[in-house]
């Protein structure tokens, strides 16, 4: 559920703009990868590692939009995808490791200020009913 609360209103805003930025980073790099690809004519990444990116994006996307309604649901699905990216940077990615390393990380942190304020929230509400 949405925050009644102003106090954490602050919060999940910078959280959704780190998530959305970080998506549109990810979204360039992968997208200059794949431009790449085609203009080199075989060097790049292969088509099912572009895959498994667009869809570690897709879950990122899921998330961000999800964290207008369920806080906990799209803190998760940040983190899998931040933990995903990492994954991928640490056995795949080669000279691009850094880059990748550094673009899992605001989804980890994203998904980690969403579950902080669902859980404040959650606390909060239940403190308000005794």
């Amino acid at each position: 559920m949405p925050p009644k609360s102003n106090i954490f209103r602050p919060i999940i805003l910078a959280a959704r703009i780190i998530g959305f930025s970080a998506i549109a980073v990810a979204t360039a790099l992968i997208t200059r990868e794949v431009v790449g690809q085609f203009i080199s004519e075989g060097g790049g990444m292969p088509p099912s590692r572009i895959a498994w990116l667009i869809t570690i994006l897709a879950m990122a996307i899921a998330g961000c939009i999800l964290s207008w309604r369920r806080l906990r649901v799209a803190g998760i699905l940040l983190i899998i995808s931040g933990a995903a990216m990492g994954v991928d940077a640490a056995v795949i990615a080669g000279r691009n490791q850094l880059i990748l390393l550094a673009l899992g990380l605001p989804f980890i942190i994203t998904g980690l200020l969403f579950i902080k304020s669902w859980r404040s929230i959650k606390s909060r509400s239940k403190s308000n009913k005794d």
